[in-house]
């Protein structure tokens, strides 16, 4: 068991700005303020945090932390503030690392179709002309599913200050300075922070100084001098063996409503939230025929069901079948170690699998000086045109020079840029490769990798949650699946309704073309958003929670800590009531007559156009209309009974329930190609004999 003074490891930022909105914020660890304005309120602007807990696994007693914040504003307001529980080693990662691994783990809904085919479909033409395939047989396979350095922090420059807070430790990595210092108090800290420009409101005092009397640490970090926003980038946070927690405490200071809290966790078992509830959105209520793309909305509406404190898991999977993150990346740095000019640098680019992102352009530009390349063009924009040009001059009847909009490089000029190939795949090697190998070593070492989601607003940050880890939970694939068919509710294409099947829940024939789901479909309109609410724990499985002790339970729980229940022991919990779904729609059979509704076929001998079937026919009924008395006709009234879509593949134009109205049954087609084929061979050797 961890030590509780490590179980208090800060996971995720709050992030405040003033005026404009961030299109994505995802921080660790505390709070990240901007200076209050004198004009101007200061606006809560955050609206998401994404934050990735693994251990390193050359040292498993070392817990590493990626944490992201994304920022819009002026460059000389960003501060961040991260209290931790010890000394952290303090370093970047890769925005691309966590996109990669977003890809894997994000919860994806896939709609499939059911290979059965239509159902109660039955087309008016077969067996009567040649027929193209016909566009309702089958549907698609949907899956819808970013210089110079100032001087570091200093402290004693406040007087009582100076003896109030201690700076342990400062430097510069990235884009970023930093200093990690620790307070007596929260009154002295906050006047140090304010001092440097971190405009942490006294709102954020009470918090502060619960984080002094655990004895925590705080690390301050600003952007360097001449750094824009545009290069920041995660920070790691390398510390000793600390259990997973997110500060929303501090956190609620900077928040807006319904903000999402993404976090990523690598453990022996599945990741569970130990201090709040989860809950697992109700399939029913996805729209399914476009990729799930309202999951965000039912996800905070589900956990606004379960009392506003809980978890979703998107996605826990086996750390070892978790893709290769780097794919063809880490063969990189030996596409420029022989490099000798800028042209070779071009050459090499559309070859190494590098993205053409602000991030990569900062990591290659010491090596490169892209930003003095060209006079107004900052380093990414360099970096895309010595790719697009490295595509130009692979060209086999191309020019010489590589011609841009409003731009020409010149291959003589680019040749006569000297480059250090050496240096240039150790910069790639260290500053991107070697990242996103330790990311991917470290989660392939993990017995389960988790990814939760929590959709929470301000008032409801009451606690920070804490994560462990549960090995007898099943594993959750990030991709869930739902099967679709087309269906006739008359008997004949085209289809009018949609059949959808969920598995575990039902299967359900809804009116409308594609694109209708059942969310839309009356029976559904009092289902609800949270299919269940439920505590997990470390061990065990799920207990559900029924709607009157949500408060209740969640009220228990607030102070859970790993290695101990979460739920105190003898507190009784009433058995929920479940939601059950509709029943099932049973197989779609249409009887409404025998008149097909396209009749463009001679009528055979037996056929009687527009006449039911006797009351109470069975399969092979000689009083059933069809080629010669019955057949046909009886055998696609078998068909009907069993809901087969059979009666749709059969040549021939019958007399058949819902089926082609007339024609040519299968065994009346063979007779008459035998008979054919009889008086053709008598004529032959009559011609034979005679000579005629």
């Amino acid at each position: 068991m961890v030590p509780e003074s490590l179980a208090r490891a800060v996971l995720v930022a709050a992030a405040t700005f003033t005026v404009v909105l961030p299109a994505r914020s995802a921080q660790a660890c505390g709070g990240c303020f901007s200076p209050p304005s004198a004009t101007v309120p200061q606006t809560v602007a955050q609206d998401a945090e994404r934050v990735l807990y693994f251990h390193n696994p050359k040292n498993p007693l070392e817990t590493i932390v990626w944490v992201e914040v994304r920022y819009t504003g002026l460059a000389q307001d960003f501060g961040w503030v991260l209290p931790l529980p010890k000394l952290p080693k303090v370093s970047v990662g890769l925005t691309l690392g966590l996109d990669l691994l977003d890809a894997h783990t994000k919860a994806r809904w896939q709609l499939q179709y059911d290979k059965a085919g239509p159902e109660n479909c039955r087309n008016a033409y077969d067996g009567c002309q040649v027929m193209q395939k016909s566009q309702y047989s089958e549907g698609p396979s949907l899956t819808v599913d970013s210089s110079a350095k100032g001087p570091a922090p200093q402290a004693g420059a406040n007087g009582n200050n100076a003896e109030a807070v201690t700076v342990l430790a400062q430097g510069q990595t990235g884009p970023y300075d930093y200093a990690v210092v620790s307070g007596k108090s929260a009154e002295p800290l906050l006047k140090w922070l304010n001092d440097r420009g971190y405009g942490t409101p006294p709102q954020a005092l009470p918090i502060l100084q619960s984080h002094v009397a655990k004895g925590d640490v705080f690390v301050a970090i600003k952007l360097s001098n001449g750094a824009g926003v545009n290069l920041i980038r995660p920070v790691v946070l390398t510390m000793e063996d600390a259990d997973a927690c997110v500060p929303l405490r501090l956190t609620s200071i900077a928040a807006q409503q319904d903000m999402t809290v993404q976090v990523t966790l690598a453990g022996n078992g599945r990741a569970v939230p130990k201090n709040h509830l989860h809950v697992e959105v109700n399939p029913a209520r996805i729209d399914w025929f476009q990729g799930g793309q309202n999951f965000a909305q039912l996800a905070a509406a589900a956990i606004d069901e379960a009392g506003g404190r809980a978890f979703v898991t998107e996605s826990a999977q086996p750390g070892a079948a978790l893709p290769n993150l780097l794919g063809n990346l880490e063969a990189s740095p030996a596409k420029f170690k022989n490099a000798k000019s800028l042209y070779d640098v071009a050459l090499a680019l559309p070859q190494s699998g590098l993205p053409m992102t602000e991030e990569v352009a900062a990591v290659l530009d010491d090596a490169l000086g892209l930003a003095q390349l060209f006079p107004g063009v900052g380093a990414a924009q360099a970096l895309a045109n010595l790719h697009s040009c490295g595509q130009y001059f692979t060209m086999p009847f191309g020019p010489p020079d590589c011609q841009l909009p409003k731009l020409t490089l010149k291959k003589a000029a680019l040749q006569g840029r000297f480059v250090d190939g050496g240096v240039l795949a150790k910069v790639v090697e260290e500053g991107l490769v070697t990242p996103l190998r330790d990311l991917r070593d470290g989660l392939k070492a993990a017995p389960m990798v988790t990814r939760m989601t929590l959709r929470i607003s301000p008032e409801e940050m009451d606690r920070d949650p804490i994560f462990a880890f549960n090995p007898d939970l099943p594993a959750v694939a990030p991709t869930r699946v739902a099967q679709y068919r087309n269906v006739c509710t008359t008997g004949w294409h085209p289809p009018d309704a949609l059949r959808l099947t969920l598995a575990g829940l039902g299967s359900w024939v809804m009116k409308g073309a594609w694109g209708v789901n059942l969310s839309k479909d009356a029976r559904f309109a009092q289902a609800p958003t949270a299919l269940r609410v439920e505590l997990l724990d470390e061990t065990g499985g799920p207990v559900g929670i029924d709607a009157g002790q949500i408060e209740l339970v969640d009220t228990a729980i607030m102070g859970a800590l790993p290695g101990k229940a979460s739920l105190p022991h003898g507190m009784t919990l009433k058995v929920p009531t479940a939601w059950l779904p509709p029943v099932s729609d049973a197989p779609v059979l249409q009887l409404s007559g025998w008149k097909r509704p396209y009749p463009q076929c001679v009528p055979k001998k037996g056929w009687v156009e527009g006449k039911l079937p006797p009351v109470g026919a069975v399969p092979g009924d000689p009083r059933l209309p069809g080629i010669e008395g019955g057949g046909r006709g009886a055998d696609a009234l078998g068909q009907a009974a069993a809901g087969s879509d059979a009666m749709a593949t059969g040549p021939g134009c019958t007399a058949a329930p819902g089926g082609q109205a007339g024609g040519m049954g299968l065994a009346a087609l063979g007779g008459l190609l035998l008979a054919v084929v009889a008086v053709w061979r008598r004529r032959a050797n009559v011609a034979l004999a005679t000579g005629r």
